[in-house]
């Protein structure tokens, strides 16, 4: 009987073949498209075949959702819901419009014109050199299902990730679901994966660092004493945002409420305890917001549960449960994913 073995490295190849699908508007086609992948997906550590398929696919569907949400309209229900409202996003929405351009730029690629400037190329890995996989110590709050590597275009991908749903097939499967058709977290695929970790990427995802100082009050020409703070802003790569004011229970490492999930993200958009850059600092954020964008494109229905009503925000502060959330965890909720 003639060996199959010597075939298997061509399916990298034809996964990624298959893969070139045309997208009108951010919804799927299926006409093949004439450019290639925008860059090349490099070292695949311990990742299996079909491992690698997997994450190509990933990384082809995550085009479909930036390219359903760049074009943000800043008075429309995702973009409140997911940044804030315009007159409190104000001094960011030119940072976060760059943001989903910069992502954007992955499925805007052909032979004539290449992204300016390039995109560096992904390194991909499934060997957890950082043992954060199985990290979470309290099993409640989830296990990661990818994580990026010192804000580098370098990610590693968890056993979890393989087990998420394709894009389209979710979208088509929750829709289909009376129950669960305007639930966002239900929609949460192998593309909104991506989504989230391209923004830790340095050349696609800005965040805004404001450093305070206090400063002592002094006599003389040189007194500070009418101008006891003082600030400066600064570019930074971003990291992961969290819910200020609800410190978690120990143990876990910083006691902090990171922001994953549909409830925290809004979270980060709505409370007046949070700074009103939290959300356009946060990775998540512009994942979800991607994937309701798409949602609302590909079905006509925006998917807005769970709702978060910030009408009384000291009792959201102590609404352990709501932070916590009973919605798939698909994150260790305890730590930020970028190391």
């Amino acid at each position: 009987m003639p060996s199959n073995t010597h075939s298997l490295p061509l399916l990298p190849f034809l996964v990624n073949l298959l893969l070139q699908s045309h997208y009108t508007n951010g919804v799927s086609t299926g006409t093949p498209a004439t450019y290639p992948l925008a860059v090349s997906l490099t070292g695949h550590e311990s990742c299996n075949t079909l491992q690698r398929g997997s994450i190509l696919a990933g990384f082809q569907e995550m085009n479909a959702l930036y390219a359903a949400a760049y074009d943000i309209t800043w008075d429309s229900v995702p973009a409140v819901e997911f940044f804030g409202k315009e007159e409190r996003v104000g001094p960011f929405k030119d940072m976060i419009e760059q943001n989903l351009a910069n992502a954007h730029k992955y499925s805007l690629t052909n032979a004539s014109n290449p992204p300016t400037p390039p995109l560096p190329n992904i390194h991909v890995r499934c060997d957890d050199p950082y043992a954060l996989c199985t990290s979470c110590t309290r099993p409640s709050q989830g296990k990661f299902i990818a994580y990026n590597i010192g804000n580098e275009a370098h990610v590693n991908f968890c056993p979890g990730y393989f087990n998420l749903g394709e894009l389209d097939a979710r979208v088509d499967e929750v829709a289909k679901n009376a129950t669960l058709r305007e639930d966002l977290d239900a929609y949460y695929n192998r593309a909104t994966a991506w989504a989230r970790q391209i923004m830790h990427i340095a050349s696609i995802g800005t965040a805004y660092l404001d450093r305070r100082t206090t400063h002592s009050a002094k006599s003389g020409a040189n007194s500070n004493a009418t101008q006891p703070h003082s600030s400066s802003t600064t570019a930074i790569t971003m990291g992961t945002s969290f819910l200020n004011g609800v410190p978690a229970p120990a143990p876990q490492p910083n006691n902090l409420k990171y922001a994953y999930g549909t409830i925290r993200s809004k979270w980060l958009a709505s409370l007046s305890s949070q700074e009103p850059y939290d959300a356009a600092n946060n990775p998540e954020n512009y994942g979800l917001y991607a994937q309701a964008r798409y949602v609302q494109k590909k079905t006509g229905v925006y998917p807005q549960q769970p709702v978060l009503d910030a009408t009384d925000q000291s009792k959201l502060l102590a609404d352990v449960g709501l932070q916590d959330s009973t919605s798939p965890k698909y994150a260790c909720f305890d730590r930020p994913d970028v190391v």
